[in-house]
């Protein structure tokens, strides 16, 4: 049994983990506990014996079910076979398989067809058919300057000493051999750059992508067949035609205390003035999409594989990132470190979505540690982890929703924030937690907003200024009050377990004259005028709370 996951990485599963029971035709696969839904794709394979197991000797019974198991032992070896052959690498008929290069010439190396259609080993793999490049490191020791090469028709594309570029003419090819021109030092460390010679159009050697221009600067610009990629004019724009060809930019990792950098842009805008509203930019990455395509067209796909397994504290422990992008401010201009712009150009009213930002979370089974976010903000100090610097940073606001101040003063916002997408109902244990918030004023502010708890606008709650209370309406003009001088106001009835405790006042009531008492008395002994100086106090009270009255 055979287990490959996502990533396509197969592993063996144990063979006390499963029971096999065959048939006459198949059989059954028996787990003592089922592999996880999604873990990836299980593979039967058959592994049967080479061993010759039978054999007959003269004068024995020749019978057929002992010759049937052996055809069938026989046919069940031709099936594994047939199936190695037909997800192997074969040549057309009439050619003969080529050879690899010995393990001494091919390890550590990519593997190519070379012109006469063998395999030969290089170091890397650059750009395409056109333009393959290979890297020959060689520490010319004891003043080596002739390198063997494994065919002709390489051609010299750059030459460093000690990283630092050399002028053309350190290296040239002669009778398939580099020879280097320079004299190097014993502790030298001397890297040549190689591509195969190209007859494609071409751009002068400081344009090439993965040259800077410092060492561009060091070739002759003038236009040969053996520089650069294949340039051609796209709607008056001279650009670089790769769509057959792939640019790889390939860095080691260093445990240096430093930053490293497989590729690296640097644009200066050391100017003033310039065009208000025009866009200048580092990189500009341009996608075209005409047809319905099917697929997921994107602009830029970042990847990154992390199969680190660093654990520890958050705050401590290294943090690996699809994309970094760092806005650093030392003026007063205004700055965004990122800006998203989701430019609808279609219809109005869209039917389908226009998203400036969709932030997805994969993965399987629970999250009890709650450590699967879409998106984290946080404030903090310059410094880094190594050790934070200056004063506490306070940030005014961590999402703000606003409309362009000097356009159209309707544009609005539908909703600022929704739960749930596209009217499907999306599950939440908590829509909002405030667990770990340390709100020293409020957890919400609401300036004159109501809070609608139907979701159809009939029933909300706000602040009135001009009443000074806190105030829900319902359908019905049913209301109540919570004033700021405490007072309560509400229409309708005080009910308990559903009962009627307190309504609206009973009216028709007029004040009674005289003595009011409200000691206690006996039933049996009280005088009519004693029982009404009773009822005086009683009617005064209810008056008094609002119950009844005139």
């Amino acid at each position: 049994m055979i287990l490959r996951d996502a990533l396509g990485d197969e592993t063996i599963v144990a063979e006390n983990a499963y029971s096999v029971s065959l048939a006459t035709s198949g059989g059954t696969v028996t787990f003592g506990t089922p592999p996880a839904v999604g873990v990836g794709e299980l593979y039967v394979i058959s592994e049967p014996s080479f061993l010759q197991s039978v054999e007959f000797a003269s004068g024995q019974p020749f019978l057929p079910s002992v010759v049937n198991n052996v055809n069938d032992r026989s046919a069940a070896r031709d099936l594994v076979l047939r199936d190695g052959l037909s997800r192997s690498i074969r040549v057309p008929i009439g050619e003969a398989s080529p050879t690899l290069p010995p393990l001494t010439q091919r390890a550590g190396k990519v593997v190519v067809f070379g012109p006469d259609g063998g395999l030969i080993g290089i170091d890397t793999l650059g750009v395409g058919s056109g333009g393959l490049t290979a890297m020959v490191d060689a520490t010319t020791s004891e003043g080596q300057t002739v390198i063997d090469l494994p065919q002709a028709e390489f051609t010299v594309a750059a030459v460093f000493r000690n990283g630092s570029v050399l002028p053309e003419g350190a290296a040239t090819i002669e009778d398939g051999q580099l020879h280097l021109n320079v004299t190097p030092d014993d502790d030298d460390f001397i890297k040549v750059i190689l591509g195969y010679a190209i007859d494609q159009g071409v751009v002068a050697a400081g344009k090439v992508i993965g040259l800077t221009q410092a060492i561009g600067d060091q070739f002759d610009t003038t236009v040969t067949p053996d520089k650069g990629l294949k340039f051609k004019d796209f709607f008056g724009f001279p650009t670089a035609d790769i769509n057959d060809r792939m640019f790889f930019f390939h860095g080691e990792g260093t445990t240096a205390a430093d930053d490293q950098f497989s590729m690296r842009i640097d644009r200066r805008a050391d100017f003033d003035g310039g065009t208000f509203g025009f866009l200048n930019s580092v990189l500009r990455i341009n996608s075209v999409i005409t047809g319905q395509s099917e697929s997921f067209e994107a602009g830029v796909v970042l990847v990154q594989d992390n199969y680190a397994d660093t654990t520890g504290d958050f705050e401590t422990t290294p943090q690996h990132h699809g994309m970094v992008i760092q806005h650093n401010r030392y003026g007063t201009a205004p700055g965004f470190c990122q800006v998203l712009e989701a430019v609808d150009k279609g219809a109005a009213n869209p039917t389908e979505g226009c998203g400036a930002q969709e932030v997805d979370i994969q993965g399987t089974g629970d999250d009890t540690n709650l450590v699967r976010y879409g998106t984290t903000y946080i404030v903090r100090r310059a410094g880094g982890l190594a050790g934070w610097t200056g004063d506490a940073c306070v940030a005014g606001y961590g999402i703000v929703f606003a409309r362009q101040p000097d356009d159209a003063a309707n544009n609005r916002f539908v909703n600022g924030i929704g739960f749930g997408r596209f009217g499907a109902l999306t599950q939440f244990t908590v829509g909002i937690d405030f667990t770990y918030a340390d709100c020293s004023v409020a957890a919400l502010r609401l300036a004159n907003e109501r809070l609608d708890w139907g979701g159809d606008g009939t029933r909300t709650s706000r602040y009135e200024s001009l009443a000074a209370a806190m105030r829900y309406e319902a359908p019905g003009g049913k209301t109540f009050d919570m004033a700021d001088n405490g007072d309560f106001n509400i229409v309708g009835e005080f009910k308990i377990l559903g009962d009627r405790v307190v309504t609206s006042r009973r009216t028709g009531w007029a004040a009674a004259t005289g003595t009011a008492t409200r000691t206690t008395f006996a039933t049996s002994t009280v005088t009519t005028a004693q029982l009404a100086e009773r009822l005086k106090a009683l009617i005064d009270d209810l008056t008094a709370h609002g119950l009844i009255g005139a």
